[in-house]
């Protein structure tokens, strides 16, 4: 919690526990101390998104925009809404609440409000505090000028800093400018400009070999762009470890790519993606079966616990395993990975701690904490039965439900499905019985106050 929010809240909570304080102002006060703490509660936890539910609507919980349903929705502090270029408004065929694109041009007719930085004027949008240039409406913004979000800085790499519109870090000033070098992935300089032809990220990541198909750069290459960018410049397309592309090889099906099929006995298929661009390169492998890995300069085989071994890299890695007299064995603090070892079962090929306190497990090289539905987690093996960890947070798998501390069947209770968040802890919802519904005023805020601590000091 940040330190300004802190103090605020401990400032409205010690007014309350004094009778100096006017007695009809306790009740707005306890709303402001819950509305910092529920403001708070955002920050305490990574997941509010429940897949099973399906796509969030308006007002429901969400992570990312892609959590959200709806044209013009968006994710906006943990909550579906209207984005910044939409309003809410009720569909007057259906009755039900939809996102409508504000008008963006100058002088479209309006109701209310216009697409920043328009505005509505006698029901027609205007250019006030802004300059019009080609029939559209623009901001001047000044590096250094006064902001309240970033859309008013609309310079190329800058961004509302501070309240004043500012390069942003990576870049650099110079006049009334900011800039930004050129650079390709694996840090080579780029080459000539280029122009892709679709900037819809699922085409891009569909159609791997972009270069053939979706820009202007010659074979070989493939145009690095930002985001939602129809330019950029060519950059290279390169292998792991710097070995020359086998371009006469190709490593899809499809229809548009021509050629030999990339050779999996020799080669192998690199792939490598980001926001703007794709491609799949066929590279040759330093090591073939039955000596794959590539260790310092030299092939190795694969080693599992108790096979035979060179080195202790050959051991999964060498992190919990090393070669201990020719063969894989578990360092020490570390034990077989448990397994019921039957007779149909695979023995266990690798370790894992051993030294892990009672109320924690062995995940890889570490001790983890068990945690429960609405908690923190890295991995599934942390949730209880019937749960997994999604996005950070233990969520009761499809199917089940809720319910204490455990997930059950949804068969087996009649009630809201919502998973339990963090918030729920802080402010007593699922207590039995109603509890924290009501009670000793000041009973509760101590238990606030104690969950806030345990979030601020993590």
């Amino acid at each position: 919690m940040g330190t300004a929010r802190w103090r605020a809240f401990l400032s409205t909570l010690h007014c309350l526990q004094h009778v100096l304080c006017d007695s009809d102002n306790k009740m707005l006060l306890l709303f402001k101390a819950l509305l910092v703490l529920l403001a708070s509660a955002v920050e305490l936890s990574f997941a509010f998104f429940a897949p099973c539910r399906g796509p969030s609507s308006m007002d429901e919980s969400c992570d990312t925009d892609a959590d959200c349903t709806g044209f013009g929705v968006a994710c906006v502090l943990g909550k579906c809404q209207c984005d910044y270029a939409y309003a809410l408004e009720n569909d007057p065929q259906t009755g039900l609440r939809q996102c409508v694109k504000l008008p963006d041009t100058i002088d479209a007719p309006c109701d209310d409000k216009c697409r920043f930085p328009l505005f509505c004027d006698n029901n027609r949008c205007r250019c006030i505090r802004s300059k019009q240039e080609h029939g559209q409406c623009f901001v001047d913004s000044q590096l250094g000028q006064s902001c309240k979000r970033h859309i008013e800085c609309t310079l190329p790499f800058s961004a509302c800093i501070n309240k004043r519109c500012d390069c942003v870090h990576g870049s650099v000033r110079r006049g009334n400018a900011c800039y930004a070098a050129p650079k390709c992935p694996d840090g080579s300089r780029p080459g000539n400009a280029c122009t892709v032809r679709t900037t819809e990220v699922e085409v891009l990541h569909n159609v791997i070999n972009t270069a053939a198909v979706l820009d202007t750069c010659d074979k070989g290459n493939f145009c690095y762009t930002v985001d939602n960018s129809f330019s950029g410049h060519c950059c290279p397309v390169t292998c792991p470890l710097s070995t020359k592309p086998e371009l006469d090889y190709v490593c899809s099906d499809r229809g548009n790519e021509r050629g030999v099929k990339c050779p999996s006995e020799t080669h192998f298929c690199h792939r490598f993606a980001g926001i703007s661009f794709s491609y799949d390169v066929c590279c040759r492998r330093p090591c073939r079966e039955p000596r794959p890995l590539y260790i310092r300069g030299s092939c190795y085989s694969r080693a599992h616990l108790g096979s035979p071994c060179e080195i202790d890299e050959q051991c999964d890695g060498g992190l919990t395993m090393e070669c201990l007299n020719k063969a894989c064995s578990c360092r020490n603090g570390f034990k077989p990975e448990p397994t019921s070892h039957s007779a149909t079962e695979t023995p266990p090929m690798t370790c894992v701690r051993s030294n892990c306190p009672s109320d924690s497990l062995a995940l890889d090289t570490e001790c983890v904490s068990k945690v429960r539905i609405g908690e923190q987690c890295m991995a599934s093996v942390q949730c209880p039965p019937n749960a997994h960890c999604f996005r950070g947070m233990c969520f009761c798998q499809c199917g089940f439900t809720h319910l204490g501390h455990e997930c059950v069947p949804d068969q087996q209770v009649v009630e809201d499905r919502r998973p339990l968040l963090p918030q729920d802890h802080l402010l007593g919802m699922n207590k039995p019985n109603g509890a924290g519904s009501g009670g000793n005023l000041f009973q509760l805020m101590n238990s606030i106050l104690q969950g806030v601590r345990v979030g601020a000091s993590g």
